[in-house]
């Protein structure tokens, strides 16, 4: 087996030799036939990046069908065609790894690399003979922790690239886009209309669902993306009020998560980001239903951001704290992150002073506040108060459940009493 390179600058040294022993590779060694076997773009970034290896490859090689066959076949996977007659491309999954094998579109590795959208990503290692080969900067640019395009038609060959690069930039820690390459996705942005919309709600979602954006507004502005998908493309930009809002979102719920000493869910940050650029748009609960009617976003997600983009007052006292938290259960952090962002004035204020009362009530009573079990069920009630089924039945279970979750009542006797005490025709 060829012994991978050790660059003279170290950068790979210690990545490189976990690449050498990993099993794709090994898997690719042993069948690829007469093929070449090119790594490229993201594994090698991030090894870059990171020194990790990650679990999407992405390789330009010959005789891609009859290769994807017999690699699905060594390593029990399963063979996907991809991209149609045109492109040739294959996709082999096996257990927890994801294997593209395309082959190459044009002569030559330096036209083939050309091809891509940024320097980082146009990398290519040959598994055969160990070269390595970066011929457009890729190594610099990641050391220098710069986003910069490949050429000036990076991204009108496909505007999905702008999303790529949001992505890239929320999700490479400390990289910077390059001015010119920002004015350039810029331009292109218009072009996310006719992209299927199935790439663009995963682009945005690996970029929206990490831990840290600092400065939201500010990416999505210089990028052309404010509207941009969460808008038609008449709806005017927002202000430069709007864009700063923006910036401050990731400060305020990380406060609150630090208050509530819990890290929020990268689902619960990805609604929290689209809730917050449909409110500085001016969006209603209407706006968000129709990200899901578009298919950027799940059913369920699209419920929370409506649910996100709602304004609620912040609770005053202890029930109307046990309310809240019960209602979010679990994304109360989020919930209230985002309202203290969208709150000014003695409304900021007010919310401020609720954070520490939802934070201690939350960790001393929150299983008994997110989702206690029933007290009494409908048969004991009527056994309890002599009504037929029906409505009046109903409504007071929703009675007797809200003062469980207000603390008013906590067990089947209490409930039991609370019945009695009610007055009649309560």
């Amino acid at each position: 087996m060829t012994e991978l390179p050790h660059p003279s600058d170290g950068a790979f040294e210690r990545p490189f030799e976990r690449l050498a022993t990993h099993p794709i590779r090994r898997a690719l060694l042993a069948t690829r036939g007469t093929s070449d076997c090119l790594l490229v773009g993201g594994v090698l970034r991030d090894l870059l990046v990171f020194g990790e290896i990650g679990h999407d490859w992405d390789l330009v090689v010959s005789e891609a069908p009859s290769f994807a066959r017999r690699l699905a076949e060594h390593t029990d996977g399963r063979r996907v065609r991809l991209g149609g007659d045109r492109y040739r491309l294959f996709r082999v999954v096996t257990t927890g790894e994801q294997v593209d094998l395309q082959e190459p579109l044009e002569k030559g590795l330096e036209a083939e690399l050309r091809r891509r959208d940024l320097p980082v990503n146009a990398i290519a290692l040959d598994l055969v003979t160990g070269r390595l080969h970066a011929p457009l900067g890729g190594r610099a640019d990641a050391r220098r922790a710069v986003l910069r395009a490949v050429s000036p038609r990076a991204f009108t060959a496909d505007p999905l690239r702008v999303l790529r690069l949001l992505r890239f930039a929320t999700t490479l820690p400390g990289f910077t886009i390059e001015d010119g390459t920002a004015e350039l996705a810029r331009r292109s942005a218009p072009g996310l209309d006719g992209i299927a919309v199935e790439r663009a709600r995963e682009e945005l979602h690996r970029a929206l669902s990490v831990q840290r954006v600092p400065r939201l507004g500010s990416l999505l502005a210089a990028l052309g993306l404010l509207p941009g998908p969460w808008a038609p493309p008449d709806t005017l930009a927002p202000e430069r009020g709007a864009v700063r809002a923006l910036d401050r979102l990731d400060e305020s719920l990380e406060r609150v998560a630090a208050l509530a000493a819990t890290q929020i869910p990268a689902p619960d940050l990805e609604a929290a980001r689209h809730a917050a650029v449909l409110i500085v748009l001016g969006g209603a609960p209407e706006a968000a239903a129709a990200l899901t009617e578009r298919g950027l976003v799940s059913r369920r997600l699209g419920r929370e951001i409506e649910r996100l983009v709602s304004p609620a007052p912040a609770p005053r006292d202890e029930a109307e704290t046990r309310r809240f938290l019960h209602a979010w259960k679990h994304s109360w952090p989020v919930a209230a992150g985002v309202r203290l962002w969208r709150a000014r004035g003695s409304a900021r204020h007010r919310w401020s002073d609720a954070l520490p009362r939802l934070a201690e009530t939350a960790a001393r009573a929150g299983d008994r506040i997110f989702d206690p079990p029933p007290l009494l069920t409908g048969d004991e009630l009527r056994a309890e108060t002599g009504l037929p089924a029906g409505p009046e039945v109903g409504r007071l279970l929703a009675a007797l459940r809200d003062a469980q979750i207000t603390g008013e009542i906590s067990t089947p006797r209490e409930a039991r009493e609370w019945l009695r005490r009610r007055p009649p025709g309560s």
